[in-house]
């Protein structure tokens, strides 16, 4: 009911200073910003702003696109066509844009009055699935890079892992290019990684044996080139990942973006 009156409607301070101070959950429990129509994308430990929330750029502060496998329901709509839902390829690359910009996605689907689950929501929730069995670790416990998409290629997001300690003197940091796209000629092109003589590129779901050339020029970039492969050893459908490790620039980057998030909180304060 969050938003058919405002949050002094609902008492919603008070309720959630309770929860805060006096509940027994209050150093475990996080909230959203659904307390009113005067909270939204403003109060909450987590921002949802409105369905299929999904800013065009960071935002400094946590946030959730509550998405729906239907296009037009929350719940079970016995009339709905095909075109009525979203594709697999479409939830994908939904969920890879929320991830790189620093969101949670929440998917939603709608049982029928019985609490059984449609078979297309089924299909979708499975397909997802696989595709995420061979590129979650690009997904899971990854983070922002400032960068996010890349310059030159639209159909490029970026999310950074640390992966621990590294055999070299470079940070163990893992930057992951998803390919929302397979490209023409096999090749990528991008603009902000920086390698270095310990560059590392793989694709995941791939064997770590297929070899993975490539070559930089400062003025060109980075230039990637993909192996040829068929549907029997494509490691999955619809988006691709490529790991990348040894870059020269990652941590760089990251530092810069967090001492610009500094400054930002201390003119705040």
């Amino acid at each position: 009911g969050g938003w058919t009156a405002s949050s002094q409607y609902w008492k919603s301070a008070e309720f959630l200073a309770w929860v805060a101070n006096n509940s027994t959950v209050a150093s475990t429990v996080v909230w959203n910003d659904r307390w009113g129509t005067d909270t939204t994308c403003k109060h909450g430990s987590y921002w949802t702003c409105n369905d299929n929330y999904r800013p065009s750029n960071v935002v400094p502060h946590k946030w959730e696109n509550c998405a729906t496998v239907a296009k037009t329901s929350w719940g079970f709509d016995r009339n709905a066509t095909l075109e009525g839902y979203y594709t697999t390829k479409e939830l994908i690359d939904e969920l890879i844009q929320t991830i790189a910009f620093g969101g949670n996605m929440l998917l939603n689907v709608g049982p029928s009055a019985d609490g059984t689950i449609s078979p297309i929501f089924v299909d979708r929730l499975l397909a997802v699935g696989d595709w995420l069995r061979v590129n979650g670790e690009a997904i899971y416990g990854t983070r922002v890079w400032p960068v996010v998409q890349n310059e030159t290629d639209g159909n490029v997001y970026y999310t950074v892992k640390n992966q621990g300690s590294a055999s070299t003197s470079l940070p163990s940091t893992t930057l992951y290019a998803h390919l929302l796209q397979w490209p023409a000629q096999n090749n990528v092109q991008l603009h902000y990684p920086i390698p270095t003589n310990d560059t590392k590129i793989h694709m995941l779901g791939l064997p770590s044996s297929v070899n993975i050339k490539w070559a930089y020029k400062p003025s060109d970039g980075l230039s990637i080139q993909l192996p040829s492969l068929t549907p029997y050893n494509i490691p999955c459908q619809h988006s691709w990942v490529l790991a990348m490790t040894g870059l020269k620039n990652v941590e760089a980057l990251d530092e810069e973006a967090e001492e610009n998030e500094d400054k930002k909180t201390s003119a705040v304060a």
